[in-house]
C-alpha cells in the first residue's frame, strides 16, 4: 500500500500478516460505518444526549485508532472526554468538536479511498 498522511496503516499490516485483502475489507469497513457514527454524534446533540455523544466518541476513537487515523482519533476523544463533563458542557464547544471530528474523517476517509 502507498504511503498517506493522515492514517498509518503498520498496525492493520502487522494483524494482518500481509493479508491486503483483509486490510482492504477493514477500511472498507471503516469508510462505510464511519458517518452514521458521525451521523449519531450529531443527532445526539440535538437531543443533549451526552452520553450517547462520549460513547460513540469513545467508539470512533477506538476505531480510528485501529485505522491508523490519529488525527481523527483524536478528535474522537476530545469529543468523549468532553462530553463526561455534563455540568460543564457548551454547546458551541461540542459543535467545534464535532466539525472537527467530520473534517479529520473526511481528510482519513479521501486518503483511504485511494488506496480501494
Amino acid at each position: 500500500m502507498a504511503n498517506t498522511q493522515y492514517i498509518n496503516l503498520n498496525y492493520l499490516q502487522d494483524i494482518s500478516g500481509g493479508d491486503e485483502e483483509f486490510v482492504r475489507d477493514l477500511l472498507e469497513t471503516f469508510v462505510s460505518n464511519s458517518p452514521q457514527d458521525i451521523q449519531i454524534i450529531t443527532d445526539a446533540l440535538a437531543a443533549h444526549q451526552w452520553d450517547t455523544i462520549w460513547k460513540m466518541g469513545h467508539k470512533l476513537k477506538s476505531s480510528s485508532k485501529f485505522m491508523g487515523a490519529e488525527h481523527m482519533a483524536e478528535a474522537a476523544a476530545e469529543i468523549e472526554c468532553y462530553c463526561k463533563q455534563v455540568d460543564k458542557i457548551e454547546i458551541p464547544h461540542i459543535q467545534i468538536l464535532i466539525k472537527n471530528l467530520e473534517q479529520q474523517f473526511a481528510l482519513a476517509q479521501t486518503e483511504i479511498q485511494g488506496l480501494l
